[in-house]
């Protein structure tokens, strides 16, 4: 904060008696009261001399691009200079509060606006008092303050239907003029809904320290949610299981997309002879034989020579391509029959190509492309304005046995910058997406992950996508992976996959600190990937966990994931007419049966019913391969005790009972097994090997499952 622009500010009521609101030639702001020229000075500096400080009051650093520095005075205030680092989606406009829209507003209303701003700016926590965050986003400034403006300014046209345009704007009450009647009038004629930004600009406005240092008193309490509003924006619905569901991937589609982006992942870099991290989706490919690549014959040569196209085709110089590729394959050089003529023959690539280099080819190069960005997004967890910030030289970092990946947290960054770090955790299949990925970057000639899939034209500014271009990205990978009636109700926008990860995480069972870190709330404060920080017992206490790993004590959302995840396993476990196997399935029915009756006639529904059952504790998060019914006193079985694993299955096991929750888990051992039929090591086992594969065939048979998922 400068103090000395903090100081200058707060003498601002002190001396707004000695203004008189008189538009200047551009309708800019005041002059001083004739009646008072001779004043001595007040708080040490006279009207006059303090006013003129005031207006050239520098607000921001200077724009980088044109150089100019916004100052109080101007009419369009430009933040970009401040964060020269910031995402795309959050740079230009997002930046900049025009005060000139506000034309109805007097003067003096402008100028009480603009010193507010400011002071809230600098100090939110000073300001507004009670606040934790020592400071705010400019862009949520921007954004609360647009809102208010937009009404004080409806509120001023009120006001000067009824009492004229001179008398408004020569008005000397200032934001303390507008009496409730103009609150109820402006809310009636409002073109905007009435919306949190709106309440948070008159909270702030509201506060006892503007009211003493920039207003000259209090405004007016009036109570905005009693206003007849003309448009109130759409509240979020509570927690029913319908919306539960439009917020996170379904299991089956997570199941799903995470299989087909695995495999075209690593299909593609095992084609080109690249290495493969993740060597159990690799063996997943072998086993189910899917080689989409050998369908568009890839080859290192093939890729080759498109990226000369593409990269010919964009302009790029001879030179430039031959640093690209490091080196110009002998069958696209040709003699060079005079100096300066080219060394490299255009018209070759098709010709030896093949017609392989055609649309087709193109598509299936964007849907690995497409596919490695959804698995970076789905296994990180992280925000669109990170995601933005990865780019290829600095993706990967290896500390001590963790791999990481590397890009920039943006939210909180300045209220937490010292609890935070700029990794996460990179699994397996995120290593082969970057990989993939960076490979085919070169023909796009961008440093950034996410980005455009054209060629950058020689000498532009690469560009990572903003939120929009971010959106079409994911959305293009689901539209190629999923049916298009699912595809089609998908409504899918990019913050679903950092909440469907949590979900995913709780119901895996995985450790908060992990999640916390994962998902940068609080970083360090957890424990980071290391799993170190507050003890278990610590995070329990008032939910503490739950709410770190949400971010914060929003309404509503402490604990929303770990309830979703399990309301999912109570609802699969319980249900009185869910699909169960094994011997004990029907009395396991019936059990479930018998206790939902007990509610039901009780007068519960069957959501409270499930409700009920994860308030008491009763959800079972770890989905493994059953749930066992043996040890029961009143019966024996020799065949006891039970040494778990592939016994546990209805096939082998009276005592286990398996449900659709538990299906992933034996497909997953169908799928692993199918791929070491083909594997060496493993030829003098193969009956053993083929009686897994029967075993979990038959689970999900019985469940009436597929054993594989269609990629």
């Amino acid at each position: 904060m400068n103090e000395a622009h903090f100081d200058l500010l707060s003498k601002f009521s002190s001396l707004r008696s000695w203004l008189t609101p008189q538009p200047d030639s551009t309708g800019v702001i005041v002059r001083q009261r004739a009646a008072d020229e001779t004043l001595a000075a007040t708080n040490g500096m006279d009207a006059v001399a303090y006013y003129e400080a005031l207006l050239v009051l520098p607000v921001a650093r200077p724009n980088p691009e044109t150089g100019v520095r916004s100052l109080i005075k101007d009419m369009v205030w430009d933040f970009n200079g401040d964060y020269p680092n910031s995402v795309r989606s959050m740079r230009g406009a997002s930046l900049r509060i025009d005060w000139s829209k506000y034309t109805a507003v007097s003067p003096l209303v402008l100028l009480e606006m603009k010193v507010a701003f400011y002071l809230y700016y600098m100090a939110p926590a000073h300001v507004y008092g009670g606040r934790k965050s020592k400071s705010k986003n400019v862009t949520s400034i921007i954004m609360n303050f647009s809102a208010g403006m937009r009404f004080l300014d409806q509120m001023s046209r009120c006001d000067q239907a009824e009492f004229g345009r001179d008398y408004v704007q020569r008005s000397e009450a200032g934001v303390r003029g507008f009496d409730t009647l103009s609150y109820r009038e402006a809310a009636k004629k409002y073109d905007f809904a009435f919306n949190s930004a709106l309440k948070v600009f008159f909270n702030v406005i509201r506060s006892p320290y503007l009211a003493e240092n920039v207003f000259g008193g209090f405004l007016p309490h009036v109570d905005l949610e009693k206003l007849q509003w003309a448009k109130i924006a759409a509240e979020k619905a509570s927690v029913t299981e319908d919306k539960v569901v439009s917020e996170v991937l379904s299991n089956k589609i997570f199941e799903h997309s995470s299989l087909s982006a695995s495999m075209l992942i690593v299909d593609f870099l095992a084609t080109l002879g690249e290495s493969v991290a993740d060597v159990d989706s690799l063996r997943r490919r072998n086993a189910r034989e899917f080689y989409r690549a050998e369908e568009h014959d890839v080859t290192p040569r093939l890729l080759d020579m498109y990226t000369f196209m593409r990269l010919k085709q964009a302009g790029y110089p001879e030179g430039t391509i031959l640093s690209v590729m490091g080196e110009m394959p002998d069958e696209l050089m040709s003699p060079r029959p005079k100096e300066g003529a080219s060394t490299v023959s255009v018209s070759k690539v098709k010709l030896i190509a093949g017609g392989l280099i055609n649309k087709a080819f193109r598509k299936y190069l964007d849907q690995v492309y497409y596919s490695c960005c959804y698995i970076v997004a789905q296994y990180t967890g992280m925000r669109p304005s990170e995601l933005s910030q990865i780019t290829f030289e600095n993706a990967l970092s290896e500390n001590g046995k963790y791999w990481l990946l590397n890009s920039h947290v943006v939210k909180h960054r300045n209220a937490y910058g010292k609890l935070f770090d700029d990794t996460w955790v990179a699994i397996p299949i995120v290593r082969d997406a970057i990989a993939a990925a960076s490979i085919l970057a070169k023909y796009k000639q961008t440093p950034f992950l996410f980005a455009p899939t054209d060629t950058v034209a020689p000498g532009a500014k690469p560009l990572e996508v903003s939120s929009v271009g971010m959106k079409y990205h994911l959305m293009s990978f689901f539209e190629y992976v999923l049916p298009a009636d699912e595809f089609r109700v998908l409504g899918f926008y990019p913050y679903m996959l950092r909440h469907t990860l949590a979900y995913q995480l709780y119901r895996a069972e995985v450790g908060l600190p992990f999640i916390s870190h994962q998902l940068k709330h609080f970083g360090d404060i957890v424990g980071g990937y290391y799993n170190r920080g507050y003890s278990a017992v610590t995070l329990v206490y008032g939910h503490m966990g739950d709410m770190i790993e949400m971010g914060g004590r929003q309404a509503g959302k402490s604990n929303r994931y770990r309830y979703m995840a399990e309301r999912e396993v109570v609802r699969l476990h319980y249900d009185p007419d869910g699909t169960y196997a094994g011997a004990n399935a029907a009395a396991h029915k019936a059990k479930n049966k018998a206790i939902f009756k007990m509610y039901e006639e009780a007068g519960y529904t069957y959501d409270e019913i499930i409700d009920a059952l994860v308030a008491q504790g009763i959800a079972v998060v770890n989905i493994g391969m059953g749930m066992c019914y043996g040890g029961r006193i009143e019966e024996f079985d020799d065949s006891l005790p039970c040494i778990g694993g592939l016994r546990c299955n209805p096939n082998r096991c009276a005592n286990s009972v398996i449900t659709k929750a538990h299906a992933p888990k034996w497909r997953e051992i169908y799928t692993q097994n199918r791929a070491l039929l083909t594997d060496p090591f493993y030829q003098d086992r193969l009956d053993q090997i083929n009686e897994v594969i029967n075993e979990a065939k038959g689970v999900l048979e019985w469940l009436g499952e597929a054993t594989e998922l269609e990629v």
